[in-house]
Order: structure tokens, then C-alpha cells, then sequence
């Protein structure tokens, strides 16, 4: 979000030019009264001063930067987007599914509690089961489950919830062979207002359902990230099937489940209120979640002459993997990874003076992905000279 600048009519209006001017206009009627420090009309007048530079610093200067979004922060950011009927999205739960061994006819009640296991200040994560099982002959069976609190920190990986929080001699073992995933947080200020912006953007365009709309829409549901549209491809070869194709990924910039998948498809179709339905009449829709593209990167690094402060290739690396992780998610809807954005962020890490045979997916270009790929960061070997 931009950063407000203090209107310049709100400057010049600390404690102590108030109140100097307070004094000064009192000399101007009265010259004779004493308005040294200390004096009883000087003691009368400061709380004054300090009251209206509070009100002037602060409050009216809050005042001022919640009238525009871009500033606003919020329940103030929230009036903005209702006004043009935007929401900020809740925090949504993770959903996953665990594989419990034990004694076979052996009882797991709906809303029974497993975890994960708590590493130094990481609580556990709690999740319940939804819907009550019993164990087979075969002594194992699949469950599914959801996180006990809404948010991404729910969204756990693989054979990391390991326990009941209550242990039971007829349980043997409790694993999730694949991530938790679908958790996402609360709405940020930031990504509020990106919709605000873009909407406003739009706002003299007309809603008809081009591939901007379906994007808009598809960003409305909690629990997505980023959203792409391709409208009416012609994936048969005889001119276009006449489908939109909606593909999402994850608040987090991951592979959406399909929980989430269904959720955008009933906001964009609305299947049971016809009434609320956003796309065009006789449109087909398609919600899909891409197929992960690797990405792996390689290069030769030059550290700046007698850099000696203990930073190894391996912390380099680990750095880099961050940065670059991020930056690769933030192109999803752009469909293009730059090898230059990659090489900046290289140069830019400490210590690095130079770099030469950057190369992505072993080659020397740019990577192109489509509709159906969602990128993914894969080997990083970055190599001393």
C-alpha cells in the first residue's frame, strides 16, 4: 500500500509552535500580561496546546488518510470495500486426511483430536476427524480431517500429524501420507486493497464477463491466491469448445485442493441461486488447479573480494531458495518467469559480487508456462569461484 505524506497543511503543529502562537496572538491583545514560562497564563495555555496537537497529529491526521483506500487500514479499509460491495475474505480451514492403524473394530469417533508434534516454541497444530470409523480386518483406515483453527497454519506437510491428543492402546499408528492443504489467513490490508484497486480500475468498464471479470471473481473466494483465465479455448482443434477455463492456486501459491476448486466454481456458477449467478448465460466453466512445472536453477557466484564474514555457498543458497520461492509464485498469473528478475535477486544477496552461467532448467532464457502449470521451485545448485 502507498505511503501517506503528511498534507503540508497538517505540518508545523507540534506542542510547541501551538502553543507559541497561542501566546503570541494573547501578547497582541494584551501586551502588558506575563507570559514568561512558569507564569499562570502560561501553565494555563500548555495542556491546551497539547490537546490540539494530538488532535492535529493524530487524530485529524488519521482522519485524513482512512478518507482514501490506499491509505486506509482496517475496519476503515473495510467501509471502503463495501461501499463497492467487496468483502475481505475469512480465514478458511486446512483439510487433510490421515491413515490410522490399530486394532481392527476398534472405534474413532467423529471429532476425535490428532496433532502434530511440537518442536521448541512450534506448538502442536490440532486437527479433528470428521466422521466416525471403525477399523477393519485389514487393521488400517483413512479418515479425513480438518485443522481445529481457521488459517494457514493448518496447511501441515506430509507424516507430520502423528498423535492423538488423548493416546488409546488400540490405536497403533496415526500419519498423513499427504500435506494438509486449503488453509488460508485472514485477508491482508495489502491484498484487500489490490482488489479495491483493480475494481476501481474497472469501474467504468462494462461487467460482461470477460477474462478480467472471471478473475475478480475467482479472487473473491477465501482461500485463493491467484487466479488465470483463458476463455473459449480451442482445445479440440475444431475452433473452441466454448469453455472457460478458470485455473487457481492456494493463498499460498500452491496446487488448490478441490474443496476449494468446488468453492470458486459454485461462487462463479451458483448452482443452487440462479440469481447470483456470475457468468454469461449458456457459458461452461471449468475450475481447475494446474500441474506442477519444476524449476530448477543453476549458476556460478563470485563472492566480493576478502569477504570473510562466515557466510558459506550453503546460507547463499538457502537465501536464495527464499527469495526466489516467492518471487515464482508471485508469476502465476503472468505465465512468464524472467531470468533476469532471477539474476537480480542473485546479485543482490550479500556478499555476491557477480555471477556468470545462470540457467533455468538448464537453459539461458526466460520460462514460459501455460494455463495448465503452476511453477515450482526445484533444485538450486549455486557453484563458488
Amino acid at each position: 500500500m502507498a505511503d501517506f505524506e503528511t498534507p503540508t497543511w497538517l505540518l508545523y503543529s507540534d506542542i510547541e509552535t501551538i502553543h507559541n502562537k497561542m501566546l503570541a496572538e494573547l501578547q497582541t491583545l494584551l501586551p502588558d500580561l506575563d507570559l514568561s514560562e512558569g507564569s499562570f497564563l502560561w501553565d494555563i495555555y500548555r495542556p491546551i496546546a497539547r490537546a490540539f496537537s494530538r488532535f492535529i497529529q493524530f487524530n485529524l491526521t488519521e482522519y485524513v488518510k482512512n478518507t482514501f483506500p490506499q491509505y486506509a487500514y482496517a475496519s476503515m479499509l473495510d467501509a471502503h470495500a463495501e461501499d463497492r460491495l467487496i468483502f475481505r475474505k475469512n480465514p478458511i480451514y486446512a483439510f487433510g486426511v490421515i491413515k490410522i492403524t490399530g486394532n481392527p473394530g476398534a472405534v474413532v469417533e467423529k471429532g476425535t483430536i490428532v496433532m502434530t508434534t511440537a518442536l521448541n516454541v512450534v506448538d502442536s497444530i490440532k486437527f479433528e476427524t470428521l466422521e466416525r470409523v471403525t477399523i477393519p480386518d485389514s487393521g488400517e483406515i483413512t479418515v479425513e480431517i480438518r485443522a481445529m483453527e481457521p488459517g494457514a497454519s493448518g496447511n501441515v506437510g506430509r507424516n507430520t500429524i502423528t498423535a492423538l491428543q488423548e493416546g488409546r492402546d488400540d490405536i497403533k499408528t496415526i500419519t498423513n501420507e499427504m500435506e494438509c492443504s486449503g488453509g488460508a489467513d485472514r485477508e491482508s490490508d495489502e491484498d484487500l486493497y489490490e482488489r479495491i484497486r483493480i475494481y476501481d480500475q474497472r469501474i467504468f468498464s462494462s461487467w460482461v464477463g470477460s477474462e478480467n471479470d472471471y478473475k475478480l471473481w475467482a479472487l473473491e473466494v477465501p482461500g485463493v491466491g491467484s487466479a488465470r483465465v483463458e476463455g473459449c479455448l480451442d482445445r479440440t482443434g475444431d475452433g473452441g469448445d466454448g469453455i472457460v477455463h478458470v485455473a487457481i492456486t492456494d493463498s499460498e501459491g500452491r496446487v488448490a485442493n478441490e474443496r476449494l476448486k468446488q468453492a470458486v466454481y459454485d461462487h462463479l456458477n451458483s448452482p443452487d441461486n440462479l440469481e447470483n449467478k456470475l457468468t454469461a448465460v449458456n457459458a461452461k466453466l471449468v475450475v481447475e488447479s494446474p500441474e506442477t512445472k519444476t524449476i530448477d536453477i543453476s549458476a556460478t557466484i563470485y563472492l566480493e573480494e576478502n569477504f570473510d564474514y562466515g557466510v558459506s555457498i550453503d546460507t547463499l543458497e538457502r537465501e536464495f531458495k527464499e527469495k526466489v520461492d516467492e518471487y515464482i509464485k508471485s508469476t502465476f498469473e503472468s505465465g512468464v518467469i524472467y531470468r533476469r528478475e532471477i539474476g537480480a535477486i542473485l546479485i543482490n544477496l550479500y556478499g555476491v559480487a557477480d555471477y556468470e552461467n545462470l540457467k533455468l532448467n538448464n537453459e539461458r532464457s526466460n520460462i514460459k508456462f501455460t494455463v495448465d502449470e503452476i511453477p515450482v521451485l526445484g533444485e538450486v545448485t549455486l557453484r563458488g569461484s
